[in-house]
């Protein structure tokens, strides 16, 4: 991915360290930056190719192009996944609010970013329990709130289980195979709602 292939501002980014510092972010300022980031992978593939972008506080913004073109990898960047790939090669930075994220912790990074995959992942639990995922310590009413939200409750009431639970209390199956991949994608959208991150990242 090449700055022409990426659709609106930027992001600064240096190369993916270890982290050090906690990452503390308001709702309401929030600036990303990325900086001629650059990725190969060990066979020595460039995915991303000086990526710079900027993005002010409370901007949408979409990153456009054609399959294969690191869409999805340049997410990845923004909570370290690819850290955790072998082979990886990273150079350049994004900077979170001046924050470099290859210098703060990976739980602070995760707990101020929130993500909705390509293919959404579900525990093998009710749809409450799912939801839920994303903030734990939350109401009822703040959860079917997010659902509303994401256009999923209508659907959510009138799923049921082989057991007969129904509802938010139904069973979604092992990844959530009891669900349409709409529906999967609409309960993980209420997941993030209910996380209510300063940062949220949609993949397609």
């Amino acid at each position: 991915m090449t700055q022409s292939n990426v659709l609106t501002h930027s992001i600064d980014m240096n190369s993916l360290g270890r982290n050090e510092s906690t990452l503390n972010l308001s709702n309401e300022s929030i600036c990303v930056e990325v900086k001629d980031l650059n990725l190969y992978y060990g066979n020595h593939k460039q995915a991303l190719h000086n990526v710079n972008m900027l993005i002010p506080e409370k901007r949408v913004t979409a990153y456009i192009g054609p399959s294969g073109c690191g869409k999805s990898t340049l997410l990845r960047c923004f909570n370290r996944m690819n850290d955790l790939v072998d082979g990886v090669k990273i150079d350049g930075q994004i900077l979170i609010d001046g924050s470099n994220i290859s210098a703060v912790t990976q739980d602070s990074l995760r707990e101020s970013i929130a993500v909705v995959p390509q293919m959404a992942a579900m525990l093998h639990r009710t749809v409450r329990d799912n939801i839920l995922y994303g903030r734990p310590d939350a109401t009822d009413a703040d959860m079917i709130s997010a659902a509303r939200r994401a256009e999923a409750h209508d659907f959510i009431l009138g799923l049921s289980d082989v057991k007969g639970r129904r509802g938010y209390d139904a069973h979604v199956g092992e990844r959530g195979v009891k669900l349409s991949g709409g529906q999967r994608q609409r309960i993980a959208i209420a997941r993030v709602m209910l996380k209510d991150a300063p940062i949220l990242l949609l993949d397609e």
